[in-house]
Formats: structure tokens, C-alpha cells, sequence
């Protein structure tokens, strides 16, 4: 007998990711083993917002597009924002997959030590808005309440949107309670566990516009992926990647 299986298309998705890669910079990239994992880490998603990069001369990037494209096709590229910061500059970036088209990226503007970086993409003729930031945890509460002004911002661009990243929203800098964004979707709840670290905090965040499809949310435990211990997950990073997958 002929055993016939059809797949059933649920219709094509786009799964991004936000990475805070802890003091990203020359020290991190001098160490191959560590560098290997970010760079298949990276490669498990279509778009990933990186927060924390430190580096001011500029060159760890770079290296690290050509560690991530070392393993062939498919192949990224990015996009990286301006040194920002007082007592801790630092930069945001995106790497997105060939297939995925940058349309445009800016740095959005309030009352932030860090201000969140923009960019729009389009992929399957869709496109849609990311924002991706890194909050001081002295100031946490009051830089989550001032992403209502961002996503207000992203409401009148006609795209759906993600602002994803570092909020440091929970434990001793925040509680979900009171912080605004109410009216849009927390995909990562308070009840997650983002960090590598002995703590238990959803510090890591993801909020969606109401016209995203989302299809379902994750956080990439890069520690059980690699089989790492804990000193050699903490090389890697003190936080893991929270990620989404929607419909495009």
C-alpha cells in the first residue's frame, strides 16, 4: 500500500531574535571556542537584535559577520547603530538572513541613557519594524514606561512591530506591573527565566504590535544546545536569547 503525506503550508514565518552578548567586543572574539557558539547561536534565526556590544574600534563586528558566514549559505549581513551611552557606551545591531531586505534603520528619540535602534525590514512582501534597547537597570522602570512613546511611533509606520531586548524587567530594577505597553502583548512573561546566571529573572523582553501574527515565543538555552557547564556557558554570556516566530 502507498502511504501518501501532504504538509499542510501554514504560511511562510520569520523568527527573530534579541542577544544580549555580554561585554561584546575584542576579549569575547579573542576566544575562538566562544566566538564558534555565538556565531551557530546566530545562525539559528532569521534576524537577531544584539545588545551590548562594546567594542569602540570597531572591528568585532566584522570579524564576527565573517565567523557567522564561515559556515556557508544561507548568509547575513548587518546593520549596527551608534556608540550610545554615558558611564557604559555601547551599540545595538541587527544581523538578518540573505532573503530579508533592510529597508531602513534609525535611532529613536526620548529620554534614554541608550535610545533604542530601528530598523524596518521586508521579507515574503511583508514588512515590519524592530526596535531593540538596552536599559540601565538604575533606570529601568523609567526607560520601559518611555517605550510608549516608541511604539506609538512604530503604530503610525503601517508595519507590524517587535521592541525586543534588555529591558532589565524584573528582579530588583522592575516589575511588569505599572511599567506601560499594556495595550500591546508581552510575549516573554514575568514568570521566565532569561539569564544564565543563578538568578531567576525575565530580564529579557520581547513586546508585539496588535496586528502581529505570532506564531509562538522562545528562549534559546544555549547551554543544553552546546552541552556547556555553567563556567562555560557564562564565557558565552549571562543572558540567553529570547525569541519570536510570526507569520509573514
Amino acid at each position: 500500500m502507498l502511504l501518501l503525506i501532504f504538509l499542510i503550508p501554514t504560511g511562510e514565518t520569520v523568527v527573530v531574535a534579541s542577544f544580549n552578548i555580554q561585554d561584546f567586543g575584542q576579549a569575547k572574539m579573542a576566544k575562538p571556542e566562544v566566538v564558534s557558539i555565538l556565531a551557530e547561536t546566530v545562525r539559528q534565526f532569521d534576524i537577531v537584535a544584539i545588545q551590548e556590544i562594546s567594542d569602540k574600534s570597531r572591528q568585532t563586528l566584522p570579524a564576527f559577520l565573517r565567523e557567522v558566514n564561515s559556515f556557508g549559505p544561507p548568509y547575513y549581513s548587518y546593520t549596527i547603530g551608534p556608540r550610545l551611552g554615558t558611564t557604559s557606551k555601547e551599540q545595538y545591531a541587527y544581523f538578518y538572513r540573505e532573503g530579508i531586505l533592510l529597508i531602513t534603520n534609525f535611532t529613536a528619540k526620548g529620554s534614554f541613557e541608550r535610545p533604542p535602534y530601528i530598523a524596518c525590514f521586508v521579507k515574503d512582501e511583508t514588512d515590519f519594524c524592530l526596535a531593540t534597547i538596552h536599559t540601565p537597570p538604575p533606570d529601568a522602570v523609567g526607560e520601559i514606561r518611555e517605550l510608549e512613546k516608541v511604539a506609538t511611533g512604530l503604530s503610525t509606520l503601517d508595519s507590524d512591530w517587535l521592541i525586543l531586548g534588555d529591558f532589565n524587567a524584573d528582579c530588583d530594577y522592575a516589575s511588569e506591573e505599572g511599567l506601560g505597553l499594556q495595550d500591546y502583548s508581552w510575549l516573554v512573561p514575568s514568570t521566565a527565566d532569561t539569564t544564565v546566571s543563578k538568578t531567576d529573572c525575565a530580564y529579557d523582553r520581547i513586546v508585539s504590535s496588535p496586528t502581529i501574527k505570532v506564531k509562538r515565543w522562545g528562549i534559546y538555552h544555549f547551554d543544553r544546545e552546546f552541552g556547556l557547564n555553567y563556567t562555560q556557558a557564562r564565557e558565552v554570556s549571562d543572558h540567553y536569547p529570547v525569541w519570536v516566530e510570526f507569520l509573514t
